[in-house]
């Protein structure tokens, strides 16, 4: 059985660059769209950033230009700033230092799940490592050559060596500045280093076993309770894969069945409590990626702006579109000793207290988008079950007309005054709302991991 799988947790589609954990083997094409291969084996799968150029023209060097044009910079002076709607962002993690810099905020809640995935190993055969003085636990090592390539996890959870999470959350705060903002980071750290132990380049993967706890954990709020005042109201998910089957009908009962209970199941268990939110993808694909495609997950895709929105050429689409984000250009700030600092070439980059400013694309920042508008709804009272036909009817219909398989209901806006009124009419506005998701998820890849080649 052979399949083809494209893995994104990614600013933008961009050429990869793909190395082995153990038990996995690899063929890849090192195109834009590069897809690589499961061949045999069981495990994680780690997919490197290569350098790119931010798209050019695309969006503004300006942060929060977005704003104005969705109608957030009218809602948040009329107080509707996401207060008391408490977001998880699934993700690589989200830097403390920078929101507390850019934002003047913290971070109300981290959960590390890398950590807690790994623990066992890093108690029992404490091995470390440290990269810009953050020190990882190593929890396996492989020698290529005259290189080691060591998979190892953050042992601080206010850190973010990939930025990419940081840049996510950044997008919320952008739209909703006052959310209760929860951070689950997930996933390895993939270190290459020479034979002084130098390192030469780092990479992040998203495992599904990190992830899959943080869906189970992280999901039931800082008190580890479900169905209390602390449960997140939204989750954002910016990470996803796209399968495409070779041989049709195959099935993959195995495969299905770990993908089921380690995401799915989850999911489903918690979607009547919380709104989940997740990234289409960034590989022109006609299918939403895995999360985004579940029927319990709102599946975002990404426009460009310039005068006009018109659908971003590296998103995916399909019948399970519900809305779309502004995805490309978008300026936010990521860590300065992240990966995508380092990698990225942007003549708009502008230094600050501990981040850099970078225009961005992808689905992975349409979606938070999609998330920080949606919690300005939910601080109005808006109930969870009528959230997506209310914010429907407050959306730029993109063409074509109508609800369709590019952006489907088209871009949110923030409530509009009349909405507002109501709200505070209500007595609502400022309530609080209590109520029950880089590199690059691998759930596609357990599909895949008894694969034959």
């Amino acid at each position: 059985m052979r399949r083809l799988l494209f893995i994104f947790l990614s600013p933008i589609a961009f050429a990869l660059n793909v190395t082995p954990l153990p038990g996995f083997h690899f063929t890849f094409g090192n195109s834009f769209f590069g897809p690589f291969k499961v061949v045999k084996g069981s495990g994680i799968a780690p997919v490197l950033l290569a350098p790119y150029q931010a798209t050019g023209g695309s969006g503004s060097c300006t942060y929060g230009w977005w704003r104005d044009l969705l109608g957030v910079s009218q809602a948040n002076e009329a107080g509707v700033t996401g207060k008391g709607v408490k977001v998880l962002v699934i993700d690589s993690g989200v830097d403390e230092k920078v929101i507390e810099n850019f934002f003047g905020r913290k971070v109300n809640w981290y959960y590390n799940a890398s950590y807690e995935a790994y623990k066992d190993i890093c108690k029992s055969n404490p091995k470390y490592i440290k990269v810009d003085n953050i020190t990882f636990c190593i929890v396996d090592e492989k020698t290529l050559g005259w290189r080691k390539v060591y998979y190892a996890v953050p042992l601080n959870s206010t850190t973010d060596i990939f930025g990419h999470g940081t840049a996510v959350a950044s997008m919320i705060l952008s739209i909703a500045p006052n959310v209760t903002l929860y951070v689950a980071k997930v996933g390895l750290a993939v270190i290459v280093t020479d034979q002084s132990g130098k390192p030469l380049e780092v990479g992040y993967a998203v495992d599904p076993v990190s992830l899959s706890l943080a869906l189970y954990k992280a999901t039931l709020g800082p008190d580890g309770k479900p169905g209390t005042s602390d449960d997140p109201d939204l989750v954002n998910m910016s990470l996803g894969a796209v399968a495409t089957v070779e041989q049709p009908f195959a099935i993959d009962l195995f495969g299905d069945l770990l993908e089921y209970y380690l995401m799915k199941l989850p999911i489903d268990e918690n979607s009547g409590r919380m709104i989940f939110i997740a990234a289409a993808g960034n590989s022109a694909e006609n299918i939403p990626s895995t999360p985004a495609i579940y029927n319990d997950v709102w599946a975002i895709s990404a426009v460009r702006y310039d005068g006009n929105y018109e659908p971003a050429f590296y998103t995916n689409k399909g019948l399970g579109i519900d809305f779309a984000g502004i995805g490309s250009g978008v300026y936010l700030p990521v860590p300065n000793y992240s990966s995508i600092a380092k990698l990225i070439q942007d003549p708009c980059a502008k230094e600050g207290n501990g981040y850099v400013l970078l225009r961005l694309d992808g689905t992975s920042f349409a979606a938070p988008m999609v998330t920080g508008i949606a919690a300005l709804y939910l601080q109005l009272g808006i109930k969870k079950s009528s959230l997506k036909s209310t914010m429907s009817e407050h959306t730029v219909d993109v063409p074509p007309s109508g609800k369709d398989i590019y952006t489907g209901y088209g871009v949110p806006e923030a409530p509009p005054s009349s909405l507002i009124s109501e709200g505070t009419s209500s007595g609502s506005t400022f309530s609080s709302v209590s109520g029950v998701w880089l590199l690059f998820i691998l759930a596609r890849a357990l599909r895949r991991s008894h694969n034959r080649s």
